[in-house]
């Protein structure tokens, strides 16, 4: 990517936007209604607003923000009533909660020039409960059906537990264990499989100011895929088959600064989000031969280390149109053997240096007005992207990526139900 320009739309995503004079109000009392199941005392936590101070409208209109990104609130607002005193107000935040049960239905359809189109459904339903002031426990079940030449199913359980007061200091922890599972079938080369797998994860957020947090995510992923009987090309004529084990490891651990003043955790229409961070991931893969009696390997794997940054604005037009766009930049650095796709015995290097960045746009309608969150968000959406990557190692070579979507979606408190088109191009 230039970087003049990566630059240039950096430096403007942190130079602030004029805003008139507002004055500061003294908050003497909190108040808010429509928390039923989450409680006051997780909502004025998140808030980050205290008793007994001053704070500007630009403030509290953040501090809603922040609640309103909250995954079980769907909508926020907030007034301002007059306090016993002059010049003392009470800060009254309504909250219109999501349902204690939800689901969501989505269909994507992802297509490309150089190859045959492919399309996906989900059914999601998830659930959440309050047992103590500042925790929520939760658990979700997800079932993706993939449409194109090969047909997979697939399904993932989860179950988790998240605290967004910890210490009341605000610190976010999130702990989740998953399960999952897929079947694959391919008709063409009678390559059929099924695979397991299961994960967990644990995240943690310190705020360092209003907007800012330092994020830290560990996650550990291990899959088992059945045996299964597959044509593995030998020569250029011949094919060897294989009926073989393969498993897998992968851990990840990502520290980063994230910035976030968004007004919305669906789909957002103004203000901004950054994130500066590094991941460290390390996967090893095991294979053992049933047919024909070869050797297998043991603890093959590779080591990757990625440095990213993304930074988005989002502006209003007015109650029903709204815009954005970013800039992002990647680099990784991998390094280790791994298998061969070929025959799976031979051992070839996997190491490589990627970098890669490009801009984003997008585009917003909300369809019955944002005034109308009673009646819930019809939302019509365009997001196209463009990318220049260059490798070096495996698949050496420089590469233009082009991005273009778009979905339509309604989002009320009980269900989602979202359609999608995906485009992409790549060119060398």
């Amino acid at each position: 990517m230039n970087k003049p320009l990566f630059l240039l739309l950096l430096s403007a995503f942190f130079i602030p936007t004029a805003s008139a004079q507002s004055t500061d109000h003294f908050i003497e009392r909190i108040r808010v209604h429509g928390a039923r199941r989450t409680g006051s005392r997780l909502i004025i936590a998140e808030s980050r607003i205290k008793t007994g101070s001053s704070y500007s409208e630009k403030v509290l209109t953040e501090a809603v923000r922040r609640i309103n990104r909250l995954p079980f609130v769907f909508n926020t607002d907030f007034s301002l009533e007059k306090g016993h005193e002059k010049g003392k107000y009470t800060l009254v935040i309504e909250v219109t909660e999501t349902r204690a049960f939800r689901y969501g239905l989505s269909s994507t359809h992802f297509d490309n020039p150089d190859e045959l189109g492919e399309s996906n459904g989900d059914l999601i339903l998830t659930g959440r409960w309050f047992p103590g002031t500042g925790g929520s426990l939760y658990l979700g079940w997800e079932e993706e059906q993939h449409w194109s030449n090969d047909v997979e199913d697939g399904g993932n359980f989860a179950i988790g537990y998240s605290h967004h007061d910890l210490f009341r200091a605000g610190v976010f922890l999130d702990i989740r264990l998953s399960s999952s599972g897929a079947t694959y079938n391919d008709d063409d080369d009678n390559d059929d499989w099924a695979t397991h797998g299961s994960s967990q994860s644990i995240t943690l957020a310190v705020p360092v100011q209003q907007n800012q947090r330092i994020r830290g995510i560990w996650k550990e992923f291990r899959s088992n895929k059945d045996p299964y009987f597959a044509y593995r090309e030998v020569f250029s004529e011949d094919y060897l088959p294989n009926y073989f084990f393969r498993s897998s490891d992968v851990t990840s651990t990502t520290l980063a600064w994230v910035y976030d003043t968004r007004n919305d955790n669906v789909v957002s229409s103004a203000g901004r989000h950054g994130r500066i961070g590094y991941r460290r991931t390390e996967e090893r893969e095991r294979y053992r031969y049933i047919f024909p009696e070869l050797p297998g390997n043991d603890g093959l794997g590779y080591e990757t280390d990625q440095l990213f940054a993304d930074f988005r604005q989002y502006s209003e037009v007015d109650d029903n149109h709204s815009f954005s766009y970013g800039v992002h930049a990647t680099y990784v650095d991998s390094d280790g053997p791994y298998a061969s796709s070929i025959n799976q015995i031979d051992i070839i290097p996997r190491s490589f240096e990627t970098r890669r960045g490009g801009l984003d746009l997008g585009y917003t309608w909300d369809i019955l007005g944002r005034s109308s969150n009673h009646r819930g968000k019809f939302r019509f959406e365009l997001l196209g992207s463009v990318d220049k990557m260059e490798r070096e190692g495996a698949h050496t070579g420089s590469f233009d990526i082009y991005r273009a979507g778009a979905s339509l979606s309604y989002h009320k408190r009980r269900y989602t139900f979202r359609l999608s088109y995906n485009y992409y191009d790549v060119n060398e």
